[in-house]
Parts: C-alpha cells; structure tokens; sequence
C-alpha cells in the first residue's frame, strides 16, 4: 500500500507542478499593486492600500515585488514529513541557496542524504552538479529546475522557483497559479516578520498551499503545501498525509 501512496503522490506533485506553470489566478493590476502591503507611517493616504487583508490586495503586492525582479538571492530550509495512516514519518530538512539573474545565471544549491548538488543555468544552458561532477544536462532550464530539484524521496523542493524563474517557465504575468479562492486567513510571525497567511486549495487534488507574505515588503518568508491521498483497499480508506514546507531567510530582490 505504501508503494501505492508513492505512486498517487509523485503524481500530485507534478500535477500541482504542472499547474504552477500553465495557469493563472490573478493578473497584475498597476493601480492596486505596491511594493508595501501595510501601512507605512511615513507614507500619505493617498499612497497606503484602504484593505490590506483583502486577498486580491496582497496577490497584487507579491505581483508587483517579483513580476520585474532582476536578481533574487535566499537561503532556506525545506521540511517534509508524511502520515500514512496514523504513522508519521519525518524527513531530514534540506537546507538550500538560491541565487538568481535574470537572463544571466541562476544556481540552486542544496545537500541531501550527504550529497551536495548544483543546478547550475546559464541562459538557455542547465545541468546539474552532484559532488562538483556534472550529471545530467538538460535541454531547457525549466526542464532542470522542474526534474533535478525533486528531492531523493520524490517531493517537491524549492516550490518558490515559479516566482523567482518566471522567464524560463513563460509565466509572463501569473501569479498563484491554480490556487482557488484564496483567503487571507490570519498573520503569523517568522525570523520575528508579521506576515499575512494567503491560503487556497487547488482543483483536481486534495490539497492546500498557504503562503506567508511579509507585512511590509511583500517578500514570502514561507510556503506551506499539505496534501491527501485517499485510498479504498479490501474496503477500507487509507489516507496519506504530506507536509512539505519551505522557509526563506536573508532574501533579496533587486
């Protein structure tokens, strides 16, 4: 049943995958967007946005921040744990670099399992590094940062790459691509930033991403994905249970 739960969850991903880059919430709106989402003491009326919970309101800051971005930089930790049928099991962290020009080269650097990796992109070239050894190229970027940055247990790292490879994936001016109905559902605190919890769930798969968008500079300091895999074998569901989430610290965008 657990090779089963793999299969259908492989699946999910590159269908969430898949979705990212083929579809489109919400279109940029230049008279809404603005690269702060609350109020700026500093700032005249005229100047702060009137709902700063509004979810169309925030989709439109986080537009605005990285729809023109022309370098992004950040460290993070990508967390995953599964439950298959009331048995958790939690997988090692993944800690990981991004450093990103646009049109110029990108390179994503992460260890796992005592294996450190590089995908490595210089504008319409891409391979991927293991032990400072090329493995594998790839005809197009997108191919490489959809295929080399599966994690050896087969779900997804570094999800924020549909913001940040916006040319190499055609993306133009989508954003939260897929997420339906998304709510601005409270404010939490990361690294000590408040930021806005913006949550959808998507058509097609038993899932729910929530992002954790900064307060003040529209930055997302967190992405959280939970999905669910019902299964009927010899009349009786199993459900798995997955939980991968991704914190980013020391961000920039220029």
């Amino acid at each position: 049943m657990k090779h089963i739960f793999g299969l259908f969850a492989l699946s999910i991903f590159a269908i969430l995958g898949i979705t990212a880059a083929c579809s489109s919430l919400s279109d940029r709106s230049s008279s809404a967007a603005t690269k702060r989402i609350g109020p700026d003491p500093g700032a005249t009326d005229h100047n702060q946005i009137v709902n700063p919970t509004d979810a169309k309101t925030v989709i439109n800051a986080v537009a605005e921040r990285y729809g023109n971005l022309q370098y992004y930089r950040s460290r993070g930790i990508n967390s995953h744990s599964s439950n298959f049928d009331g048995t958790e099991k939690i997988e090692t962290d993944v800690p990981f670099q991004i450093e990103y020009s646009r049109g110029k080269k990108a390179s994503i650097d992460w260890s796992q399992s005592g294996r450190a990796k590089s995908l490595k992109i210089e504008r319409s070239r891409s391979w991927l590094e293991v032990g400072g050894k090329v493995e594998q190229e790839y005809k197009l970027p997108r191919d490489g940062v959809s295929v080399a940055t599966l994690a050896d247990g087969g779900w997804s790292l570094f999800i924020i790459h549909v913001f940040v490879f916006r040319d190499e994936f055609e993306l133009s001016d989508k954003f939260f691509a897929g997420l339906i109905e998304p709510k601005v559902i409270g404010e939490r605190e990361v690294d000590g930033r408040t930021c806005y919890l913006l949550s959808g769930t998507y058509d097609h798969v038993e899932a729910k991403q929530t992002f954790w968008i900064d307060k003040v500079d529209a930055f997302i300091r967190r992405i959280e994905r939970e999905i669910l895999v019902r299964k009927v074998h010899e009349g009786k569901e199993y459900i798995n249970r997955t939980l991968t989430t991704e914190t980013y610290s020391d961000i920039e965008i220029r």
